[in-house]
């Protein structure tokens, strides 16, 4: 409590109350374990109980669908904006998946990443994704528009070498700096 001001606290305690949110605490600085501890014991069993009675199996796509999908090309990039608070300037965008489905139609993340992860195939998602959106930055950089634009990966796909090797000959591919 002593480093978050006052006015700070209340404010996020009156965002918490406003929009159903539970505050579960406030961690200081320098971390201390037992604090994190006591926050997370706290949180495990308010998460166990709205999960209570929610639970259903998760069925999987068959991994065949998964696949002719991502050859098929029916795996896209959606793009969220990214907007300069300050100026109100696009200064980028998150590349987002979507799967067109040819039976079940539009399928966000979370109708997909199941199956996708099951599989292993979030490297062959990211890549299809990854073409997608350089192929829009080249366009948009023909145009005079230079944007940037971002993906989220999992820790173990930032340390794959064959993952980084591909980023690096995009870009190259594309003429397109890292820091796009």
């Amino acid at each position: 409590h002593g480093e978050l001001p006052l006015a700070l606290r209340r404010s996020v305690e009156k965002l918490t109350t406003l929009s159903s949110i539970r505050l579960l605490g406030v961690l200081e600085k320098p971390l201390q374990l037992r604090a994190l501890q006591k926050i997370l014991s706290d949180f495990t069993p308010l998460y166990c109980s709205a999960l209570r009675g929610t639970l259903t199996a998760i069925e999987l796509i068959p991994r065949q669908q998964v696949l002719l999908g991502l050859m098929a090309g029916e795996f896209q990039a959606w793009y969220q904006p990214k907007f300069n608070l300050h100026d109100g300037r696009l200064f980028g965008a998150e590349g987002l998946v979507r799967w067109n489905h040819p039976q079940r139609g539009l399928l966000l993340p979370r109708d997909l990443l199941a199956a996708v992860v099951a599989y292993d195939l979030l490297d062959e998602m990211f890549k299809r994704l990854l073409d997608q959106g350089l192929e829009l930055m080249s366009r948009l950089r023909e145009q005079g528009f230079d944007t940037g634009l971002a993906f989220n990966l999992t820790a173990s796909q930032l340390v794959s070498s064959d993952l980084v090797e591909h980023v690096i000959q995009r870009l190259h591919q594309y003429e397109l700096p890292g820091a796009a």
